[in-house]
């Protein structure tokens, strides 16, 4: 009984907690509805914007948005979370939407690829149907006994001779996304790294790419490995499962040259994901920061939400969202609603893997689909039919 009750509570505390998040975000710390507020007017910044200061917090608001009244005091008209979800056109939110599909459309070619270099032929709209389940698992049904990647990967494994062959493949797809998305970022925070509101994005990045970096070396070099103490490699949980895995993943390591293409696709997803956001800010009217700023601030919005805390990042990534773009003078309003509809979109490809789920064959979920027989981990001499 106890068990089963751990069990339940540890499946369920990531969504309780990201709900928690966002009931806290939308409830307590930010208005639905338009408030007015008295202003102290700093200054113009130099780009047709205020500076303005709000309970000791500096922000930027457009000029015809504040009523002066005096030399140094105006009247502000706050929008609410309505307000600033009205202001996204039937245009921008088509665009959102588009940029949001050819991302999918990119990690679904990812994912054949890397499945390619395994040796075996798996179609490419069957990729695509299990990149939209995947999603499906990972944001909209929560409580499952795994994710999912992991659902993902045992769909993918009815086409392989080896389970362990699937995971893998999903295994280096996912550190593949989140190892470009970094170095992507770091690039384009080099011109303003030593700005101070850029700081602590910074220091996200720089260890995101240490434990890829990591992860990586770990995967790949048996050497490595083999520096561990022998008692602390004999007390590893699945040692199984890492057994095969190994065997597994070693394959990619003689094919560092496809392994490098498929870093080269990843920026694909990157950049429509990202663009998807650049066009729900422009949207919404965040304009007191440029393109560039985005494939900063919505990248390590998102790996902060990778971390596994909550249910598919709910709640972690908008409470990320509203700290890192406010360190660049967004509104929280403003940064809330941005992350929460990029959220959304997303979602909404993810449920289009229900009735594809509900058509395919459901896969055995068993211990053995991790934890498969050594001997099944060979790669194949032909590839196999999709």
């Amino acid at each position: 009984m106890k068990k089963h009750l751990w069990t339940l509570i540890k499946r369920f505390a990531p969504l309780a907690f990201g709900l928690a998040v966002l009931v806290y975000l939308f409830a307590f710390r930010y208005s639905i509805e338009d408030s007015v507020r008295e202003v102290q007017v700093k200054g113009p910044d130099g780009k047709g914007l205020i500076q303005i200061v709000e309970g000791g917090k500096t922000q930027s608001v457009p000029h015809d948005e504040v009523v002066l009244t005096g030399q140094d005091k105006g009247r502000w008209t706050k929008p609410g979370i309505v307000s600033v979800v009205k202001r996204v056109s039937l245009n921008e939110l088509a665009l959102a939407i588009a940029l949001c599909g050819a991302s999918f459309l990119a990690t679904a070619l990812r994912l054949q690829y890397l499945v390619s270099l395994l040796g075996y032929r798996v179609g490419y709209v069957r990729c695509l149907a299990y990149t939209f389940i995947g999603q499906l698992y990972n944001t909209a049904i929560p409580g499952g006994a795994i994710g999912g990647d992991a659902v993902k990967a045992l769909y993918l494994s009815r086409h392989t001779t080896g389970k362990a062959h699937a995971f893998a493949a999903v295994l280096v797809d996912r550190i593949c996304g989140l190892f470009t998305l970094a170095t992507l970022a770091l690039v384009m925070l080099a011109p303003s790294i030593t700005e101070p509101s850029m700081a602590t994005a910074a220091m996200v990045i720089v260890a995101f790419l240490l434990a890829g970096s990591v992860a990586v070396v770990l995967m790949l070099s048996r050497r490595v490995r083999a520096l561990w103490p022998e008692q602390w490699r004999n007390k590893l949980p699945l040692k199984g499962a890492i057994a095969n895995f190994d065997q597994a993943v070693q394959i990619y390591r003689g094919r560092l040259g496809g392994i490098a293409l498929a870093l080269i696709i990843s920026v694909l997803p990157q950049l429509g994901w990202i663009a998807m956001h650049v066009a729900l800010g422009q949207g919404m009217g965040i304009s007191n920061i440029g393109w560039m700023d985005y494939f900063v601030l919505v990248p390590v919005s998102g790996m902060v939400a990778s971390l596994p805390i909550s249910f598919g990042g709910w709640g972690v990534g908008e409470f990320a969202a509203v700290y890192f773009f406010g360190q660049r003078g967004v509104p929280g309003e403003l940064a809330l609603v941005l992350s929460f509809l990029g959220r959304l979109l997303q979602t909404g490809f993810g449920v289009i893997g229900l009735p594809l789920s509900l058509l395919l064959p459901k896969p055995k979920v068993s211990e053995t689909v991790i934890i498969a027989p050594a001997q099944t981990v060979v790669a194949p001499d032909r590839p196999a039919a999709s």
